[in-house]
């Protein structure tokens, strides 16, 4: 698997288990099935335009152009009293986002259900998907990646009267373990194939210096003749010398 991989998956998990956080501000969990399939979506699709080897800015558009097209054909399947189905998009859509916060102007967590809401807290939850998504493969800071989902905690937790509990601080903490152990991993792999790029270096002079024991055991033996000569040459003129001496010293007798 590949590191990049690694690291949309995790960012993947992060999200979706921050998506737990939100559920104390309404009573209406639909949102989540859709907040999920939107981020399956931008998951995928960011790794494979990452495996096809695009640009991180290509990307980011890519991810953008999703959330806005999904979030646009949500709205057109959501209705409210001031808005129906059948009107045109560009009234229907901000229609459904005035809606969405009227209602949660007036109404107090938990929230009955309102399709405007529905409508923000899944655009909302895109955008922190891409902003996750971006500190960890776009810009390479992983530990920065908290702060995005830890945005969804925030939000009910200082909102709301109440105690919102430790699942759902379980589900920042874990999603954020997730991206440590993706980014602990890539490192790793890294590291490793750093290592064994240097081995392979370093066992490259030893193959061109292969063939040097044998050229040094084909030489052994005139090494040895020529060895052998210059120890004979060496004693012959030893013993000349001595000759040369014996007959001077008769001569002075």
């Amino acid at each position: 698997m590949r590191a990049s991989d690694r690291s949309t998956i995790a960012v993947i998990i992060s999200v979706m288990l921050g998506c737990f956080t939100v559920t104390p501000l309404t009573q209406d969990s639909s949102f989540i099935g859709f907040s999920w399939i939107l981020i399956i979506a931008i998951g995928v699709a960011s790794l494979g335009l990452r495996r096809a080897g695009l640009a991180s800015s290509a990307i980011l558009l890519a991810q953008i152009l999703i959330l806005l097209v999904y979030s646009l054909g949500l709205s057109l399947t959501l209705s409210t009293p001031t808005s129906e189905i059948g009107a045109r998009w560009y009234q229907h859509y901000p229609s459904l986002w005035a809606a969405g916060i009227e209602h949660m102007r007036t109404q107090a967590s938990p929230m009955e259900p309102d399709s405007g809401v529905t409508l923000i807290f899944v655009t909302v939850i895109g955008m922190i998907l891409i902003m996750t998504d971006l500190l960890v493969s776009g810009v390479g800071r992983p530990a920065w990646a908290i702060a995005p989902p830890a945005t969804l905690f925030l939000v009910p937790a200082l909102g709301l009267g109440a105690d919102t509990g430790v699942m759902s601080f379980c589900c920042i903490a874990f999603g954020y373990l997730a991206i440590l152990i993706a980014e602990g991993l890539n490192t790793t792999s890294r590291w490793t194939r750093g290592l064994s790029a240097i081995r392979l270096k370093a066992s490259a002079p030893l193959h061109r210096w292969s063939g040097v024991p044998r050229a040094i055991s084909q030489f052994q033996p005139s090494s040895r003749r020529s060895c052998s000569d210059l120890l004979c040459r060496r004693s012959i003129c030893q013993a000349s010398v001595s000759a040369t001496d014996l007959v001077a010293m008769a001569r002075c007798s």
